[in-house]
């Protein structure tokens, strides 16, 4: 193995799988790893034009952080004006949906917000309840493994106890389907998409 054809195998440059000796098993390169998620904007610089696409459907938006303001428009349907009754945008951390069918909305300790006038109807932009039964601030958000990507159900959001779980995107993201794409950027040639 001697990839600058010098006579000699350079561990600096030609030990290409790191095992600490140059030899045949080399030729392979670096030994296969455990990909991991690089995120949305990692994918859109190759994919442009399937990205802006997928921009428009509502898994982009299936779970949205507020940052304390109300949330962009979305391609489809809209996020109301205003959060639920009694709460004001700065009280709620995210908003589940709102493209096309309903927006439901995450209080800022990771509940569910629920009640007679808590879920947002986009197709007729009226309020109906959701879970009215349930005492305020009681019903965790446990809908990470329908609207995040990368979701593990391990751990949770501190200082949003309500959370469970961990995930690395919000919302239906790129490697929901196709999977975690750090190889696939590395090699974009060699990996294709990892599921799809």
């Amino acid at each position: 193995w001697d990839i600058d054809g010098d006579g000699e195998g350079d561990p600096g440059t030609e030990d290409a799988n790191g095992d600490g000796v140059v030899d045949v098993l080399d030729c392979r390169g670096a030994p296969a790893r455990d990909p991991v998620f690089v995120g949305r904007d990692e994918c859109r610089e190759c994919h442009t034009e399937i990205f802006d696409r997928f921009l428009g459907s509502g898994h982009a938006h299936a779970l949205t952080a507020t940052s304390g303001e109300r949330p962009a428009p979305l391609p489809q349907g809209e996020i109301p004006q205003d959060p639920p009754y009694g709460f004001a945008w700065s009280d709620i951390a995210y908003v589940i949906g709102g493209w096309g069918w309903k927006s439901l909305f995450v209080d800022r300790t990771g509940h569910l917000i629920t009640g007679d006038l808590a879920q947002h109807n986009t197709a007729t932009g009226e309020w109906v309840a959701h879970a009215p039964e349930v005492a305020p601030g009681t019903q965790p958000f446990d809908c990470g493994p329908c609207h995040t990507t990368g979701y593990r159900p391990e751990g949770a959001e501190p200082p949003l106890a309500g959370i469970v779980g961990t995930w690395n995107e919000d919302g239906v993201q790129c490697e929901l389907c196709h999977g975690a794409g750090s190889l696939h950027v590395a090699a974009p040639e060699e990996i294709g998409r990892a599921h799809v």
